[in-house]
């Protein structure tokens, strides 16, 4: 399996450099091309650089594929700590701080994806489950 997701690419916006100009030049010929040929550029060559190869034995364990790819992930976004989501009350200790409920929460998933992705999933079932259920549950908060 190859994957490569590169950052998103942006030229250059020219909406607010255009606030500075007047409106007669801002209404001119040239400046209304120029505008024209950088947003078409902009948007033709700007998104999310993306490329992902699948190769036939990647299919075999993909439950252990997709685990360390996973994994890694989810113990970068603990790293970051530029925010949290919300967690349901059953979900986490009640005597935790909502950061740190949040934190227990993806400790869980981490757990589940590292047992997996070294197929050492035998003796944890049932944790592993339980961090499999949060993560489905969470999925979609899992960005900063």
């Amino acid at each position: 399996m190859k994957v490569y997701l590169g950052p998103y690419r942006r030229l250059y916006r020219l909406k607010n450099w255009t606030n500075n100009l007047s409106d007669e030049v801002y209404e001119s010929k040239p400046i209304q091309w120029f505008i024209s040929a950088v947003n078409y550029l902009d948007d033709k060559f700007s998104g999310k650089t993306e490329y992902v190869k699948i190769d036939y034995y990647d299919i075999w364990s993909a439950d252990s594929t997709l685990a360390t790819i996973i994994h890694p992930l989810l113990v970068e976004l603990k790293k970051d700590k530029t925010g949290y989501a919300i967690v349901a009350d059953e979900d986490a200790p009640e005597e935790l701080k909502e950061e740190q409920r949040w934190h227990y929460i993806l400790d869980a998933m981490i757990f589940s994806f590292e047992k997996i992705g070294k197929e050492d999933d035998y003796l944890y079932d049932e944790e592993i489950q339980k961090g499999l259920t949060l993560f489905g549950k969470y999925y979609r908060t899992l960005w900063t």
